[in-house]
C-alpha cells in the first residue's frame, strides 16, 4: 500500500494518510479482510509520529472502514459493493450494534414479567403485579368520562414537567408523616422511571452505590447500564446489616445507599426502627445520600414502619414510591420526594426523556384519591392480598420441608430458600415446562445462591395451590 504525503500541503498529514487509505477501500483495492500495517510499522514506512498513524486510524474506524482486533491487527471491515449490487438490499445488524454496547448489560426477566402471553398461558408467581380481577376499572371508566366531559379541564393536553398540581397534592396529603411541599414532588412515569432519573442525573460510570443483597433486579439493571459499581450489604431478619456499613462506606465512597426498607423485594422483610435510625446515623456522618424505594408500604398485613424520609431531619433521603402495586401497573404513575433542589435538578432531565407523565392519567387517580376511592381500594386490596400470602405459607409446608422463608408482613413476596443440592436454573426450565412461572433468585443477587422469589398478589388461589404442588414436584424430581 503506497501512501504519498506532502509535507507543502495545508492539509495535515493525518488527513492525508485518512483519505489516501479511505480511497483505496472505497475503490476496491482495498478488500474486507485485507490486512493493514500496524501504527507502529506504518509510522516507521511514513517516517512520522505514530499518533499521527493513530489519529488517521481513528477516523477510518468512524467511518466503519477498519477495526482492529486484539491480538490479530488492523484490518478492513469495509465491503465494496461491486458492479450490479445496487439491486440488493441487506438488513441493518441492529442486534449486533446493540450487543456491541451493551452485551451483559441486561437480562430479559422484564421483558418475561411484562409479557402478557407468557402471564395468562402459565400459572405465574414470577411478577410484581397486582390482581387483575382488583383493578377498579368501572371506577376509572366514570372518571375518565367525567373528566373528558368537563369543558375547564384541559385534560389532553400538555402538563407541567414535575407533574400536574391537584394530583401533586393528593400525593403531599398521603404522606402525612413526611409533609413535603409541592416543589418537593416530581410526579414520574412509574417508579423505575424514578430510579432511573435518579441514576442518570447524579451518578457516573465508576461511581459505587451501595445495595442490600439481594436487591431489586430492576435498580441491578440501571447500575449495570451506567456502568456504576454496585457493593453489597448483607441482610438479616431485621434487614441491612448496618453493623458493616460504615466499613463500607469508608472503604468504597459510595454516592448512594438504594434500600427498600420497607417489605423488602424479593426477601419480603422490612427494616426494624432501629436499623433505620442507625442507616441513617450513618449516612449523615458520612454525608452520603440514600434512595429510598418504596413501593409497597401501602400494603400492611401485621406490622407498618415509618418511612425513612419521615424520620430523617436532613435531606440526606430522596424517597421513591408508585401506584402501580397498590392499584394499577398500567396507570405509569410513581413519584420522587426529595429536597427541592433535588427536584429541580430531576426535573431538568425528565423534560428530556419525556416531557411529563400522561396529563389525562394524573387527573383522573387525582379525582379518584380525592374522592375517597383510594384509601378504600387499598383497604380491601390488602385484605385480598394477606388471605392469598396466607394461602401460600400454608400450602409451602404442607408440600415443603427442608425450606426457610420469613413470613413477610406485607408487600407481595415469598423468598423461598431451597436445598443447594438443585441448580435453580434447572428447576426454572422444569416448572416452566409444567405451565408455572417463578424468578430465579440469581435475578437479584451477584451470588448463585439457592433463592426463588414467589408472587402471591397476582394468581388466583387456585393458582396458588396448584403451582405450589408443581414446584414441589419438580423440586423433589430433581433432588432425586
Amino acid at each position: 500500500m503506497t501512501i504519498k504525503i506532502n509535507h507543502e500541503s495545508h492539509i495535515s498529514i493525518y488527513m492525508q494518510i485518512y483519505h489516501q487509505i479511505k480511497n483505496r477501500i472505497i475503490d476496491g483495492d482495498l478488500h474486507e479482510g485485507d490486512r493493514l500495517l500496524s501504527e507502529r510499522k506504518l509510522s516507521q514506512v511514513l517516517n512520522v509520529n505514530r499518533t499521527t498513524i493513530l489519529s488517521a486510524y481513528d477516523l477510518l474506524k468512524a467511518d466503519g472502514l477498519i477495526d482492529s482486533f486484539s491480538g490479530k491487527g488492523t484490518f478492513v471491515i469495509y465491503k465494496t459493493i461491486q458492479a450490479g449490487d445496487h439491486n440488493n438490499y441487506y438488513d441493518y445488524d441492529f442486534e449486533g450494534m446493540y450487543l456491541k454496547h451493551h452485551n451483559g448489560k441486561h437480562d430479559d426477566v422484564i421483558k418475561m414479567i411484562m409479557d402478557d402471553g407468557i402471564r395468562r398461558s402459565n400459572i405465574f408467581f414470577a411478577g410484581g403485579l397486582p390482581a387483575e380481577n382488583l383493578i377498579p376499572n368501572e371506577a376509572f371508566h366514570d372518571i375518565y368520562r367525567d373528566l373528558l366531559n368537563d369543558k375547564t379541564l384541559n385534560v389532553l393536553s400538555s402538563s407541567d414537567v414535575s407533574g400536574v398540581k391537584t394530583l401533586k397534592q393528593m400525593i403531599k396529603n398521603l404522606m402525612i408523616e413526611s409533609s413535603p411541599s409541592l416543589k418537593e414532588i416530581l410526579v414520574t412515569s412509574g417508579a423505575q422511571q424514578a430510579l432511573d432519573l435518579i441514576f442518570k442525573t447524579f451518578l457516573i460510570p465508576g461511581d459505587a452505590v451501595i445495595v442490600e443483597e439481594p436487591t431489586f433486579f430492576g435498580a441491578l439493571q440501571l447500575l449495570k447500564h451506567y456502568g456504576v459499581k454496585t457493593v453489597t450489604v448483607p441482610m438479616d431478619n431485621q434487614g441491612m446489616d448496618t453493623g458493616v456499613l460504615a466499613y463500607l462506606i469508608e472503604r468504597h465512597h459510595p454516592k448512594f445507599i438504594y434500600t427498600i426498607p420497607t417489605y423488602h423485594n424479593p426477601t419480603g422483610i422490612s427494616m426494624s426502627l432501629e436499623r433505620r435510625k442507625d442507616l441513617l446515623k450513618i449516612a449523615s456522618h458520612y454525608n452520603v445520600a440514600i434512595i429510598e424505594d418504596d413501593p409497597y408500604s401501602g400494603l400492611v398485613y401485621e406490622e407498618s414502619y415509618p418511612s425513612l424520609k419521615s424520620l430523617s431531619k436532613s435531606n440526606h433521603v430522596i424517597y421513591v414510591s408508585t401506584f402501580s402495586k397498590t392499584l394499577s401497573l398500567g396507570l405509569r404513575i410513581g413519584w420522587v420526594t426529595a429536597s427541592e433542589e433535588v427536584i429541580k435538578l430531576l426535573v431538568r432531565n425528565k423534560q428530556i426523556s419525556d416531557l411529563h407523565v400522561n396529563t389525562l392519567n394524573q387527573y383522573a387517580l387525582a379525582s379518584f384519591i380525592e374522592s375517597g376511592s383510594y384509601r378504600a381500594h387499598v383497604i380491601m386490596v390488602t385484605e385480598f392480598y394477606r388471605r392469598k400470602r396466607n394461602l401460600m405459607i400454608q400450602m409451602l409446608k404442607k408440600h415443603f420441608e427442608d425450606i426457610e422463608y420469613e413470613c413477610p408482613k406485607g408487600g407481595y413476596y415469598i423468598w423461598l430458600r431451597l436445598s443447594s443440592d438443585v441448580s435453580i436454573r434447572k428447576l426454572f426450565d422444569l416448572c416452566k415446562k409444567k405451565g408455572v412461572m417463578m424468578t430465579p433468585g440469581y435475578h437479584f443477587s451477584q451470588s448463585n445462591g439457592p433463592y426463588i422469589r414467589l408472587n402471591f398478589s397476582y394468581p388466583s388461589e387456585e393458582e396458588i395451590i396448584s403451582g405450589i404442588k408443581i414446584i414441589s414436584d419438580c423440586y423433589n424430581e430433581l433432588r432425586k
